[in-house]
């Protein structure tokens, strides 16, 4: 009988998971005994701990997704495009951190010169209102240098208020972390609709401002109402699918485990602007993730049922479903993520930005699917797929159903299901130029009519022509004039406002033995506006002298060359800008310094920096620039790379407005090649 007993044991099949040991028992026969093997089980609780840390670590960053997207114009437009050109152009007469992105404020109503007075007075004391209960103002993204102003309609119905904001500091977040644009547009809006009421006027915060303020806030209800929509329809699915009260759960509970980690890494990318982020990618971040890993799930929940009708040990069905299926969801998560990352070739910021937000999520739902789902169906047993519990029966259910028939039609005429297939995928295509994609503007881009859609409507009734909101052109100077002429006579252009900018260069002394022992140059820059001028003496085209026409840089560098190695120089340098802000002056001064040090025929270590001496009150925030670079000579060509927190190029720009700090790790790179053709 023992020796019976023995060799049925050991014909029995091998099961990794369980050890089998002979225990002697005083007077009797050998009798076995299975003791299960905790180890998998263990594996699988460690499996999950792991992935509620993962999640509590990068959870909170989702939350925070919203703060970083940037639904700005420029993010819809190809990089390429005319009016992206002309955007950076326009930005280097302020400085590229600083550009004028105006909140417009809308008053209509029976108006008279006291009351435009009374509107004047009221906006100007806007600064001091406070965002979303925390220490910042409005006054902290105000456009450096611009002035808040109102002014009349021509038909005397109607009060235009200008907010003029920075347009890349109401990008960032306040101190909550919440955006500033939407803060913002909503204080305007607490504000001055009692003072509009109290004076018989119906106000309206839109233009630019309020637009994407308002748009801010409808990607926000949308990504919360799609994520809702989103697991609502997939909890209904699975629940279809399994016919379990339960078992749905556990795959949705996965997805979201896994959107929350790609939120969370998308955040951290787009805080280190890395790559950017929009409420419209955030939107389709949400429905990628939850819908691959609801197909991946499927996938590895069906053939562990069949599994478990095969195996008696859950962990043995695991590991046979597991060998099943990660090489076709591994397949299919990586041909997604690399299709994905074709967008990156994409002319338009916002779909190239889609790209590598589309890819992590595959990969983080690829992944939590592999690892968490597992881990989470061991856990909790056969009981999970309640009321319909697969049995260890051995029936193989894969070989009959209707899918099995399908397979086996395809896999005995494999050329006629694809050339079938290609056909009818060809007739779908063949639809495809009927496809109209003309776009939308920002004002259509809304389902419903709030207050900056309703206002836009009525600011082109009462400023037509685009008077709240002008379109810049950008020309050469030589072409001024007959772009000017042109541009009078297009349809619908009411004004023309004429800028121009110029550079001069003189050298008073060349360093020379015995002659002189520095080289002296002079350098002018400044720019001129010759627009008309306007009777209203609060905006800022009154123009009362010639001068607030002007904006100029004068600076004379002196510099000496001590040996082939040091060069030394001194920069005074004397800034008037156009009209400025209320806190502010027209004149600057500042003193700069510079270096160059060759240390050795091939290279060479630049620095330069700028100090500014003016009131602290002048420019909060402001500091002085400061460069280092690293000079290579090789085939008649000087290579620069250098690193500063300059806002701009001319002094004009980076002298009054430079406000990041090289000691904080705020700072550009930048490259330049240049040669000398002639000999000293």
């Amino acid at each position: 009988m023992c020796v019976s007993k023995i060799a049925s044991l050991i014909d029995l099949p091998p099961n990794p998971y369980y050890r089998k040991a002979f225990i002697p028992m005083a007077g009797k026969s050998k009798s076995s005994v299975t003791v299960k093997n905790r180890k998998p089980f263990a594996i699988a609780m460690l499996v999950v701990i792991a992935w509620f840390i993962i999640t509590g670590v990068f959870g909170p960053l989702f939350g925070k997704l919203t703060s970083v997207q940037e639904n700005n114009n420029s993010s819809f437009l190809p990089k390429g495009a005319e009016a992206t050109k002309a955007s950076d152009v326009i930005q280097t007469f302020s400085g590229k951190d600083s550009f004028n992105f105006p909140a417009l404020v809308l008053f209509e109503g029976e108006i008279n010169p006291q009351l435009i007075s009374k509107v004047n007075e009221h906006l100007t004391k806007v600064g001091d209102l406070t965002l979303d209960g925390t220490s910042a103002k409005i006054s902290d993204y105000l456009a450096p240098g611009q002035q808040i102003t109102a002014f009349p309609s021509a038909d005397g119905k109607a009060i235009l208020g200008n907010i003029p904001l920075d347009g890349n500091a109401i990008a960032k977040v306040l101190p909550n972390d919440k955006p500033v644009l939407p803060a913002i547009v909503e204080e305007l809006r607490a504000d001055v609709a009692p003072f509009a009421k109290a004076n018989s006027l119906d106000s309206y915060v839109t233009g630019p401002g309020g637009l994407l303020g308002d748009l801010f806030e409808a990607f926000g209800e949308i990504d919360s109402k799609l994520l809702l929509s989103t697991l609502v329809v997939v909890a209904l699915i699975l629940i279809v699918v399994y016919r379990s009260p339960i078992l749905w759960i556990i795959p949705l509970l996965s997805s979201l485990f896994a959107l929350s980690t790609a939120g969370g890494i998308v955040y951290l990318l787009a805080k280190n602007n890395i790559i950017d982020v929009d409420g419209q990618s955030q939107g389709i971040l949400s429905v990628l993730v939850i819908g691959a890993a609801t197909d991946y799930a499927l996938l590895l929940i069906a053939r562990y049922r069949e599994e478990l009708h095969l195996f008696e040990s859950r962990f043995d069905a695991m590991r046979a479903a597991y060998k099943g299926v990660w090489e076709p969801i591994l397949a299919s998560g990586s041909t997604v993520s690399i299709s994905l990352l074709t967008l990156l070739f994409s002319q338009l910021t916002n779909t190239a930005s889609l790209g590598p937000i589309g890819a992590i999520g595959i990969v983080c739902s690829m992944v939590t699917i592999l690892t968490l789902l597992p881990a989470f169906l061991l856990l909790f047993g056969r009981w999970i797929f309640w009321p319909r519990r697969p049995e260890f029966d051995g029936d193989d259910h894969v070989m009959s159903g209707t899918w099995s028939k399908v397979g086996n039609v395809i896999d005995k005429n494999p050329r006629r299901a694809w050339i079938i297939s290609g056909i009818f995928l060809l007739l779908l295509a063949s639809a495809s130029p009927t496809l109209k994609a003309d776009g939308i503007g920002t004002v259509d881009s809304f389902t419903g009519n709030p207050e900056s859609v309703v206002g836009q409507k009525l600011l082109t009734k009462h400023f037509p022509g685009g008077e709240g909101d002008p379109t810049q052109i950008v020309v050469a100077v030589d072409k001024i004039e007959a772009v000017t002429a042109a541009v009078k006579g297009a349809p619908g252009v009411t004004d023309v406002t004429p800028l121009l900018d110029g550079f001069a260069k003189y050298n008073i002394l060349k360093q020379k033995k015995g002659v002189s022992p520095i080289t002296m140059t002079v350098v002018g820059t400044g720019g001129f506006t010759y627009m008309s001028a306007s009777p209203d003496q609060s905006l800022v085209s009154n123009f009362p002298k010639v001068s607030h026409r002007f904006s100029y840089v004068t600076q004379i560098n002196m510099a000496r060359r001590f040996n082939d190695k040091l060069s030394l120089s001194v920069m005074p340098t004397f800034v008037h800008r156009n009209y400025v802000a209320a806190n502010d002056y027209n004149e600057l001064f500042a003193l700069g310094g510079a270096i160059r040090y060759r240390i050795s025929s091939r290279f060479a270590i630049l620095g330069e920096y700028y100090h500014a001496f003016s009131s602290d009150n002048m420019r909060q925030g402001s500091t002085n620039s400061m460069a280092i670079a690293l000079e290579w000579f090789t085939f008649g060509h000087n290579f620069t790379i250098n690193i500063t927190n300059s806002s701009g190029i001319g002094e004009l720009q980076f002298i009054p407005y430079t406000t990041e700090k090289l000691s904080l790790g705020q700072f550009r790179l930048g490259f330049c090649v240049g040669r000398k053709f002639t000999k000293e």
